[in-house]
């Protein structure tokens, strides 16, 4: 069996929140970008989600982030509230079918992690059922 990880497709979608309010505040402003990657074998992409999520796991340095509603495979982890950093960070990895998708959102303390994790879950179920996107 061939162990490469063949891609068939790849996309990359960058979004920015911040309301005008939030420039003279410094809350409220992030960034995410979201890679879809549709790999040949549906095996492969559990499995390099199951990796990434089992290697931010492990690492002390990230905290469990929010759960994806109807999502149970994706995981999202954090930085720790303790840090005096002004820049927070998210990352989240998750699959649908043959389509492997990884989200990392930057944004000024404390960040909107409800809000990435609605982008994900929204762009998770658009996967699932394509025909419903209008």
């Amino acid at each position: 069996m061939d162990g490469r990880q063949r891609l068939s497709g790849m996309a990359m979608r960058s979004y920015f929140s911040g309301e005008s309010y939030a420039f003279s505040q410094n809350s409220g402003i992030y960034s995410v970008n979201v890679v879809l990657a549709q790999m040949a074998n549906r095996t492969a992409v559990r499995n390099s989600s199951e990796a990434q999520n089992e290697f931010l796991a492990a690492l002390d340095l990230f905290k469990e982030g929010p759960k994806i509603k109807g999502h149970d495979d994706a995981r999202c982890f954090r930085l720790p509230g303790s840090t005096d950093e002004d820049l927070d960070m998210m990352l989240c990895s998750a699959h649908v079918g043959d389509v492997l998708v990884s989200v990392t959102a930057y944004g000024a303390r404390p960040l909107d992690t409800k809000g990435v994790a609605m982008l994900l879950r929204t762009q998770l179920d658009r996967i699932a059922e394509p025909g419903e996107a209008v």
